[in-house]
């Protein structure tokens, strides 16, 4: 069994690889330059921020942009639900979206670098300390050393020389991780927390880059994708690095990053603001590439619908037929590992098998060494050509629409009783497109991929036959 050496614009769909959705805008703009999105939940509602600091609201349907105002810091904002809206942490106060304005909560803490909720408290942090607000209630910064209720303040790692960069919940604790590499795992509620330190060498790359996902902390540092996990082994933390197999490319990726869990597709997206960024299939663990024709700045969900934000545009997955971005058609490829011999491979046979989910013209094309499988296309992708009479004993109808071209007698018009001019109905769907040949092709290396654009498919398999001689 091969395995993939690059996969672009592929995701897996049980134990079968799929192309990805395209995209369809529903806001597009060229005034503004978006940066950030949050869907709130509570309202219903899109949150986008721009590069000149300002938050927007903006409905699913696209309707309705409205500016809210201004955020209080400079550094890429944090979201978290809470109560009526979302609460926004950008490095300066701590600022309400209550759902009717954007308000800052003056209390707060000058600097709030990010923020969470946990055990109904409202939770930010800067510098190497944590604050927590007052149980329920975001606007109470004050603490009471009578009150366990009150806000609270907690230092992690006194003196060490780390700031703190992220903090995420695992199950009931909390994981900080700073800037020296330390990670600190804090146990408990005030006043029976407890803090700890539980490595020195997790890094995290931007304020971004670490998030809670079912009963781990993911975290994105400069060489690694690292998950934290708890163990039965006296309440051990056990760092396992997921990127492995693609840590050349995520040494190459940009400081400023975003990673962000994608639920309706399960899937964790690290985007760099590029047009081509990785992602992981959380189930298996498999990174892939998806690679848009303008890049994707952020992405969020609202119950299975995605959003992607691009810098001029909002956009949804569309899981139709073709698959397109910005109107233009997405283009994918797929590389196996090259198969190396000590003497030579011959390849005897050869087979493509696709389950196309699209039904105009697409460009599909596979090679296995030196053979092309191409026009791996449905019937109904494709159109008669210059014949303006009636061919008798079709059971299937003609498309008209020019698409490519099928030229008189050939085995598509066989037993056709419709007109074939300006006929507008399709031909007979097809479950699946397979392409087999007898080949004889000889080499030392056998490199095995495929390139195209335009359609949705399904790859059900390619193999061969192949002798070392």
């Amino acid at each position: 069994m091969n395995e993939l050496n690059r996969c672009v614009n592929f995701e897996l769909m049980g134990n079968l690889l799929r192309t990805v959705s395209g995209t369809k805008d529903i806001y597009r703009t060229d005034s503004l330059h978006f940066t950030d999105m949050f869907f709130d939940t509570i309202n219903g509602l899109l949150l986008l921020c721009t590069k000149d600091r300002h938050v927007y609201t903006l409905m699913t349907d696209g309707t309705q942009l409205t500016d809210r105002g201004t955020l209080t810091g400079k550094v890429t904002p944090g979201f978290a639900s809470w109560e009526d809206g979302v609460l926004i942490a950008s490095g300066g106060k701590l600022q309400y979206w209550n759902g009717a304005e954007l308000v800052a909560i003056e209390a707060s803490p000058d600097v709030c670098n990010g923020v969470f909720v946990s055990h109904g408290r409202v939770i930010v942090y800067y510098d190497d300390v944590i604050h927590y607000s007052a149980v329920g209630d975001e606007t109470n910064w004050t603490e009471d050393s009578n009150d366990d209720s009150s806000s609270k303040w907690l230092q992690v790692g006194y003196k060490d020389g780390g700031k703190i960069t992220a903090v995420v919940n695992l199950s009931a604790d909390i994981i900080a991780f700073k800037s020296n590499n330390t990670a600190f795992h804090i146990a408990g509620q005030y006043p029976d927390w407890a803090q700890r330190e539980i490595s020195r060498n997790i890094s995290n790359r931007s304020w971004r880059t670490a998030l809670a996902l079912t009963n781990s902390a993911v975290v994105l540092g400069d060489n690694s994708l690292q998950a934290l996990s708890t163990t039965d082994d006296y309440g051990e933390i056990k760092a396992s690095d997921l990127g492995v197999k693609v840590q050349d490319n995520i040494k190459a990726l940009p400081s400023s990053m975003k990673l962000r869990y994608v639920a309706p597709l399960n899937q964790l997206w690290l985007i760099s603001g590029e047009r081509r960024f990785l992602f992981m299939d959380v189930a298996r663990g498999a990174f892939f590439m998806r690679e848009y024709n303008s890049p994707a700045v952020d992405v969020c969900y609202r119950r299975e619908t995605v959003f992607v934000l691009k810098d001029n545009a909002v956009c949804y997955l569309d899981n139709g037929m073709d698959i397109h971005d910005d109107g233009e058609p997405l283009r994918w490829e797929m590389y196996c590992k090259t198969i190396v011999s000590y003497n030579d491979y011959l390849v005897k046979r050869g087979r493509v098998d696709i389950t196309p989910l699209f039904q105009t013209y697409a460009y599909v094309n596979y090679y296995v060494g030196h053979v092309l499988y191409s026009e791996l296309v449905p019937k109904e992708a494709l159109q008669i050509w210059h014949d303006y009479t009636q061919i008798y004993h079709s059971k299937r109808g003609i498309k008209g629409k020019p698409i490519a071209n099928i030229y008189t007698n050939g085995d598509e018009i066989y037993d056709n009783d419709y007109e074939i001019y300006g006929n507008t109905t399709y031909l007979k769907s097809t479950a699946y497109v397979r392409q087999s040949k007898r080949q004889l092709d000889r080499h030392k290396a056998i490199k095995t991929y495929g390139k195209g654009s335009g359609g949705r498919f399904i790859l059900n398999l390619i193999s061969y036959d192949v002798a070392e001689v």
